[in-house]
């Protein structure tokens, strides 16, 4: 992979999804369309946590399911979403989904909901309508920490201030105070986007990023640099993919004006006990 700097990124020389992509299990596809068969649903859960089990919660952390019905496209995601867990709302308004085209944060590796307070989203959902010549490069948190020197690691645990993006509720502060890696339900987890991270330490009364704060950004922005712990793969038309949003950050590739891709994202919260929430309500 040829990097055009530190953390912006040109293409990918192969799919690294190939290892992770499996065909819809049929309990699954069968949920999709009569999402009120709730024996069904049970069947399909148990599928389902049998693949995160193998594909999201270790590496590579993300399953890409295949063959997803394009009529159906958001009773599909939402039924997945469902099984998974709950959504978490994309901004003030409740949006459970979101229609990505280009990426918010340009070519930059970032963890999803970066701006908002903890606990993180487990996992996002993210389902190809419409394919582009850009691809989506992962790099792991496993990796991360192998690669880092225990100062730095020590560094990323301290808080820093994260700007909510103008998506604060009246009354709310315009910045979230917490580390970059932490711990979730036991489980080690990352949530980094340096631009949201720079802008909230420029807010009044915030304090300005001090010395040893920007040289940990730039350790960490180094390690991401690394071709070799990163991962590149291109979503196709009827995909949906099943990331791990505690271990993972995503970037994309150059667009190159290709303006006519079109994913569907959900965030969201595990649940031990998913609630029946196989279909938009």
């Amino acid at each position: 992979m040829v990097l055009r700097d530190s953390v912006a990124l040109v293409g990918a020389v192969a799919d690294g999804f190939d290892d992770c992509r499996v065909g819809i299990p049929p309990s699954l596809a069968r949920l999709m369309r009569h999402p009120v068969d709730f024996g069904v649903a049970e069947r399909a859960r148990a599928e389902l946590t049998g693949l995160l089990e193998r594909y999201v919660h270790r590496k590579p952390g993300v399953v890409v399911l295949t063959g997803v019905p394009t009529a159906i496209t958001v009773p599909a995601l939402m039924c997945v979403t469902g099984l998974l867990g709950r959504p978490r709302p994309h901004n003030r308004d409740g949006d459970l989904i979101a229609e990505i085209g280009r990426p918010e944060c340009g070519h930059r590796l970032a963890t999803d909901a970066a701006d908002g307070p903890r606990p993180t989203p487990d996992y996002v959902a993210l389902l190809c309508v419409r394919p582009s010549k850009s691809g989506c490069v992962l790099v792991h948190l496993d990796d991360i920490v192998a690669e880092s020197a225990p100062g730095l690691i020590g560094a990323l645990r301290r808080p820093f201030h994260f700007d909510r993006n103008g998506d604060q509720r009246l009354g709310e502060l315009s910045t979230v105070r917490k580390p970059i890696l932490f711990t979730q339900n036991g489980r080690p987890a990352i949530a980094y986007r340096r631009d949201l991270i720079e802008a909230g330490h420029r807010r009044h009364r915030i304090p300005p990023l001090t010395d040893a704060q920007v040289s940990a950004l730039d350790g960490l922005d180094s390690v991401l640099s690394r071709p070799s712990i990163r991962v590149g793969g291109r979503l196709r038309a009827g995909e949906l993919a099943i990331f791990d949003n505690l271990a993972l950050l995503r970037g994309w590739t150059e667009f190159r004006g290709d303006s006519r891709q079109l994913l569907l994202r959900t965030w969201i919260h595990a649940d031990p006990e998913p609630a029946n929430r196989y279909a938009p309500r």
